[in-house]
């Protein structure tokens, strides 16, 4: 093991990683882009290139929700929202408790928007 450790040099164990992942991105196939390293690297290329990849971005309608639902979120006021979602994070508690489940947390320490609950 000694020797082996003397004679392979850091250098030469990453270009063999290097050259494993090359292999690996050659040869394995997938269709989806989001399985294949191969195709999720050609896309990163072309982004880095300044172009884009259409079934890369985001859609219209995910963006008009987006901002309606901002909009209304504003409209509504952060105030008011963070005593509503305090408020639906106690209701919720208090509706698992009463169902025999155990949290996680430790009184004193569950917060409102994190419900970690056992039988």
């Amino acid at each position: 093991m000694a020797e082996t450790q003397e004679t392979c040099e850091s250098s030469d164990i990453c270009l063999f990683i290097l050259l494993l992942l090359i292999v690996i991105i050659n040869n394995v196939l997938h269709e989806a882009f989001s399985m294949s390293l191969k195709k999720w690297t050609a896309i990163m290329d072309t982004y880095e290139k300044g172009g884009f990849g259409y079934h890369t971005t985001m859609p219209t309608d995910g963006l008009r929700d987006f901002h309606e639902i901002s909009v209304e979120t504003l409209k509504f006021g952060m105030p008011e929202l963070k005593q509503a979602q305090y408020k639906l994070g106690e209701d919720a508690r208090e509706l698992l408790d009463s169902r025999g489940l155990t949290s996680v947390a430790a009184p004193g320490f569950q917060a409102p928007g994190v419900l970690v609950y056992y039988r």
